[in-house]
């Protein structure tokens, strides 16, 4: 059922022009669940590491805001001096199911920033891996 309300909400924000308004009751009405379901998708899918901003005001004229980030320069995920291979796996695999990077674009990031790529761990991959992330970035993000 998640997953269901969670497509729902993101076809909503495909149409709209920067933001969607619900009411949650009115959403667990629709699809028949109990408000606390349409909680749980919004802390856990839309969160500001998935690309979204929700605002939410509770009492009889209720409703729910969810933003859809506009990426430009300014907004580019920060990253330290050093990144992990998970963490900047993670990265780019968000990055990708928020559809900001394509199949390609995916798949050459994870790719060129595996430590089977650099052929070393440690430290040292995890700066390169930064700036290599931040480099590739700027490109691919920045329109």
């Amino acid at each position: 059922m998640a997953d269901i309300i969670a497509i729902y909400l993101q076809e909503q924000l495909q149409d709209s022009s920067n933001y969607i308004e619900v009411s949650r009751k009115e959403l667990a009405d629709y699809f028949d669940c109990v408000p606390s379901q349409i909680t749980y998708v919004l802390q856990t899918r839309f969160t500001p590491r998935n690309g979204y901003r929700v605002v939410s005001v509770r009492g009889g004229g209720g409703y729910i805001r969810i933003f859809k980030r506009v990426v430009d320069h300014k907004a580019l995920p920060i990253i330290e001096d050093a990144i992990s291979e998970k963490s900047a796996q993670l990265l780019i695999d968000s990055l990708y199911n928020q559809r900001y990077i394509d199949t390609e674009q995916h798949l050459i990031l994870r790719t060129t920033t595996s430590n089977h790529t650099f052929g070393f761990s440690g430290t040292e991959a995890d700066k390169l891996r930064s700036r290599l992330l931040r480099s590739l970035f700027n490109i691919m993000l920045v329109k």
